[in-house]
């Protein structure tokens, strides 16, 4: 969801703000998985700043990836690719922003929960969580941890739009 898949909403300013940010996924995208039920369009609001809203859609591209556009009004869109790797029964999602240069790439981590309600909750890998740990440390910590709530720091909650009557 970004996947559906920020001192805006977006990933592109998070990316600057407290999440982890890897040169390396922590799996291939050919072993990622596709969630149905994040494939939409949905509105997400920050859980800080309820004010701050994206409209987000995901896509599957192929059979592992998904295809995730984050819009924010008006006309500020960022789009990602993202896949997931599962970790001791749990799943995170690579994020790797697609607009700029493919070279250097880095992939940020998402969980990604489903609530009782049909909403989605998007938490990051936080880089204070890994106290300063880079490159393949990093990815055994987050391994490591994957189900340690402190390794993440909340992003998003959203809920699926739906279709406008016509």
């Amino acid at each position: 969801m970004r996947v559906l898949a920020t001192a805006a909403l977006g990933l592109g300013t998070l990316v600057l703000g407290a999440c982890y940010q890897s040169e390396s996924p922590l799996g291939p995208p050919d072993r990622g998985t596709i969630d149905r039920g994040l494939v939409g369009t949905w509105t997400c609001v920050d859980p800080k700043d309820a004010s701050n809203t994206a409209t987000v859609t995901a896509v599957a591209f192929d059979a592992h990836q998904y295809f995730v556009e984050w819009r924010e009004a008006p006309d500020h869109v960022t789009r990602y690719r993202a896949w997931s790797t599962a970790i001791d029964g749990h799943a995170l999602l690579n994020v790797q922003e697609l607009d700029g240069p493919p070279l250097g790439r880095r992939a940020t981590f998402l969980r990604v929960r489903g609530e009782a309600d049909g909403r989605v909750s998007m938490a990051v890998v936080d880089d204070d969580a890994l106290k300063g740990l880079k490159g393949e440390a990093a990815l055994q910590a987050i391994r490591r941890r994957v189900a340690d709530p402190s390794l993440y720091g909340p992003f998003a909650t959203c809920a699926r739009k739906t279709p406008e009557a016509r």
